[in-house]
């Protein structure tokens, strides 16, 4: 009996395992015939579709947004419009915005610019002298679905014909039509136009409005490095780090931190690790390398030993104040117009903001850096000398602005720049800035807009130092007394001024971790963050000592506390 149920019942396995093998194969087949797959076209990035429903009787709409070249799902078809599936909700699209290739989202005539931009000779950066102005009307000649980000809708390259050449302009930066490239993005923009007096009447408006883009480009959250707002860092030189690493591990266990800010590259423009960069860049590198603490690789092995450890690493560079630079290309640096020697403002001599070949410089130390591991690149200097503007109006600076820029778009175009740059390696660009541009609202005639900076960054870094902060436009006066309010303000004064553009940065401030302050200052001043809603933040600690990190540990406070209790009171 048992012998008979087995020879009649394995044959009957086996042919349920076909069919189910079978049916495995052939259902999605149907499923593509019953409900095919079909593809979000749209002018821009996002694609806006209300969708009506009864609320009490009446008639609402709920409003959804889908990326270009997302992906759909056929519920319905109609001869005007389509009854989609897309994540958990049914949209109804007009057929116009729907497409069954990939290639059909990338397939424009002609594209135009949001700003001015240089062209690239290639996608890997290369900046070509040719440029393009705002609203400017460019050929496509070719893009790539691969291009194409489903989460964002940009587009991230467009090849395109000017003058008889191709070349590359990144698609972030571009509309495809010319009424989409001329609007005014930024909304209710506020700016103090106190140099107008200085140089001329209008120039605050040309200089921190005509000549910027205030839309700016969404942030990739990428996967294997998500966007994080409660970081909590500080400062720390690559000395220290080498010899405290493990005194670093302890601190991080034992506190709030789980960042590290990590200096790179000095203010004289000293590189503190072997890089490989400057032997392109140099003629004589004794001057920027002659220092190094340690091999690219160990660095390498460093930063991975840190990250597994908990830590999200920061690679800092001071950006334009490069007395290295400045003495190796004269030409590219800021020099007095009778001399034609180099110009020593604000404690250094400067690279020029203005020259292309010191974007690309400064752009393949952030590439090294990112190939490193490190998951940011933070840019501190990333401005104009503050000590210049009177010697600058009397006509005595040369900064070799070759294409009549502001300060502010040069300043906003490196950041776009550098963003093109580090997102195939999936690492953020921050930039960091007076706070007091923020606070009164001009750009101290460095180029440090806030709205402008925000618009082109990922992270923007706040430098909110008590003993450097004119309070008083708050109305406070005790830097300690009333710290928590003064970062209070502060913070909502940022979430106001990031409401005029479309895709502001993330906010992380650094927080005075030197001189006077104390444990319990700190901690007043990161809880101002949290009672505004902002939870990340970063401490200066000067050469970020160990025994300066001992003595701040009780203030260096995780936020997940204070964030729980505000989305409590949210939720109420």
């Amino acid at each position: 009996m048992n012998n008979r149920k087995s020879q009649w019942l394995r044959p009957a396995l086996i042919l349920v395992l076909v069919c189910a093998a079978l049916a495995a194969l052939v259902y999605p087949f149907f499923e593509d015939l019953i409900h095919p797959k079909m593809y979000i076209l749209s002018d821009s990035e996002k694609l806006t579709i209300t969708e009506p429903y009864l609320l009490a009787g009446e008639v609402a709409e709920d409003s959804y947004t889908i990326p270009r070249g997302a992906k759909v799902t056929v519920e319905e078809r109609g001869n005007e419009k389509t009854k989609v599936a897309y994540k958990d909700a049914i949209l109804t699209i007009p057929n116009e915005n729907l497409s069954e290739s990939k290639l059909d989202c990338v397939d424009y005539e002609y594209v135009y610019p949001r700003r001015m931009l240089n062209l690239r000779e290639d996608k890997e950066g290369h900046l070509s002298d040719l440029i393009v102005e705002k609203g400017e009307q460019l050929k496509v000649v070719n893009a790539l679905a691969s291009d194409l980000d489903p989460e964002t809708g940009r587009i991230a390259w467009f090849e395109i014909e000017k003058d008889g050449q191709n070349y590359f302009i990144p698609g972030g930066l571009v509309e495809t039509t010319h009424e989409n490239a001329m609007k005014q993005y930024g909304t209710d923009l506020k700016y103090n136009a106190v140099y107008d007096n200085t140089f001329y009447d209008g120039y605050s408006q040309w200089a921190y409005v005509d000549q910027n883009d205030f839309k700016g480009m969404e942030s990739i959250n990428y996967s294997d490095n998500p966007i994080r707002e409660n970081l909590r860092g500080v400062h720390v030189t690559l000395e220290n780090l080498i010899k405290n690493k493990e005194e670093i591990k302890k601190l991080g266990r034992e506190s709030g931190i789980n960042c590290l800010v990590v200096g790179l590259k000095g203010l004289n423009g000293q590189l503190f690790y072997s890089s490989e960069v400057p032997t392109e860049f140099f003629h004589n590198t004794d001057n920027v390398l002659g220092n190094t603490l340690i091999t690219k690789e160990d660095l390498a092995e460093l930063v991975k030993e840190m990250e597994q450890a908990g830590f999200y690493m920061i690679g800092r560079m001071q950006t334009f104040a490069d007395t290295a630079y400045a003495v190796d290309h004269p030409d590219q640096a800021i020099t007095y117009k009778d001399s034609g020697e180099l110009a020593y403002l604000s404690e250094s001599n400067w690279a020029s903001p203005y020259v292309r070949k010191v974007w690309e410089y400064n752009g393949a130390l952030a590439k090294e850096f990112a190939e490193i591991g490190f998951d940011e690149v933070e840019l501190d200097f990333c401005r104009f000398p503050d000590s210049a503007t009177k010697l600058e109006a009397e006509g005595k600076l040369e900064f070799h602005n070759k294409y009549n820029e502001s300060k502010v778009s040069t300043i906003q175009g490196f950041l776009y720049y550098l963003r093109e740059l580090l997102e195939p390696l999936h690492t953020y660009v921050a930039a960091d800035l007076y706070s007091g541009v923020i606070a009164e609202q001009y750009d101290y005639d460095i180029g440090q807009f806030y709205p402008a900076i925000t618009a082109a960054a990922d992270v923007v870094s706040p430098m909110l130092y008590l003993d450097q902060f004119p309070a008083w436009i708050y109305g406070f006066e005790d830097m300690d007394k009333d710290a928590r309010n003064i970062t209070k303000a502060f913070s909502e004064q940022i979430e106001e001024l990031d409401n005029s553009v479309i895709y502001p940065a993330e906010s992380r401030p650094w927080l005075q971790g030197y001189n006077n302050t104390n444990p319990d200052r700190l901690r007043r001043e990161i809880l101002g963050l949290t009672d505004a809603g902002h939870f990340g933040y970063l401490v200066w600690t000067d050469q970020g000592s160990m025994d300066t990190l001992d003595y701040l540990k009780d203030g260096l406070i995780s936020t997940d506390p204070a964030k729980e209790a505000f989305e409590k009171l949210q939720q109420n």
